[in-house]
């Protein structure tokens, strides 16, 4: 069976690392990445586009697509991983700055075709609403996150 999706986060509050592969077949809801006109902004770097959708769930989330479709997330070059490990790097710095030290987070990469690497921290706990309808309820503008990310990225924090 074929990998549907990858999955690292932290949920506990102890330092771990989870990786689970979700086989095809297993049904999910993993979001579809959304159309150029849902992505509001977007900062480019060497090989990725870096976007807070418009209608983000999280506050802070940020999504990372690959400039050039190579089809699925299998097909990256090391100039590529390079690249997307430094943007994720500077991702988590420039949030730890904000939030005033480490924070929880979880991402995943959705490795098929239209493969993207979204980052969402855990900056808030679900309400009863939330929980009851799954309707997520986001306390922040996504154009904050990306004022922030695109200043700290033009600036050349590390």
């Amino acid at each position: 069976m074929g990998e549907k999706l990858c999955v690292q986060g932290e949920s506990i509050g102890h330092p771990h690392t989870q990786l689970v592969v979700i086989p095809k077949g297993v049904e999910d809801e993993i979001p579809p990445l959304p159309d150029a006109s849902d992505r509001g902004e977007i900062l480019e770097t060497e090989h990725f586009e870096i976007f807070c959708p418009k209608i983000s769930e999280w506050p802070g989330e940020v999504w990372i697509k690959p400039k050039k479709d190579r089809g699925s997330y299998v097909s990256i070059t090391n100039d590529e991983i390079g690249d997307l490990a430094k943007n994720v790097y500077k991702i988590i710095n420039i949030l730890k700055v904000r939030e005033g030290g480490s924070f929880h987070f979880n991402f995943y990469i959705k490795p098929e075709e239209n493969w993207y690497f979204r980052f969402i921290p855990r900056l808030k706990h679900l309400g009863g609403f939330e929980i009851g309808t799954g309707i997520a309820v986001n306390i922040e503008d996504p154009k904050e996150t990306f004022t922030l990310l695109l200043s700290e990225f033009r600036g050349g924090r590390e």
